[in-house]
């Protein structure tokens, strides 16, 4: 908790090469809005940066929602500039759930890694599993 979190997207420029009424035409998407919302309990967080920082205020259960909208453009290759279509395309990205705890970070060992003699199981005591 109170921990800076940067969420970023893979949304990237995309050109589709295929024929359209037996002609070569190219099709483009670009990512050109973001609409990221961060859900608290109750609140939300809204904000349209591509790559923003997160801080959690309370523990709990967490979810981050993206919304990107995408431009549409094609092109007859050799024959014509790229041609805008409307209106924009609204992608929704799968939601990413996660817990804020308010445990303590996990402690480092100065210990070197070891080997143990017997797979690691749910529950296993042996160092290192």
């Amino acid at each position: 908790m109170g921990t800076q979190v940067q969420f970023s997207s893979s949304a990237k420029d995309q050109v589709l090469k295929t024929k359209l009424l037996n002609l070569a035409a190219q099709i483009r998407f670009k990512p050109t809005k973001y609409k990221w919302s961060f859900v608290e309990g109750t609140s939300q967080q809204i904000t349209s940066l591509s790559k923003p920082k997160y801080i959690p205020t309370s523990t709990g259960d967490k979810r981050a929602l993206l919304t990107v909208s995408y431009s549409v453009e094609y092109l007859f290759t050799g024959l014509t500039n790229w041609n805008a279509v409307k209106p924009d395309l609204l992608i929704n990205a799968n939601p990413v759930a996660f817990t804020v705890g308010a445990a303590e970070p996990p402690k480092t060992t100065s210990q070197p890694p070891r080997l143990v003699n017997s797979p690691c199981s749910v529950g296993s005591t042996a160092w290192r599993c």
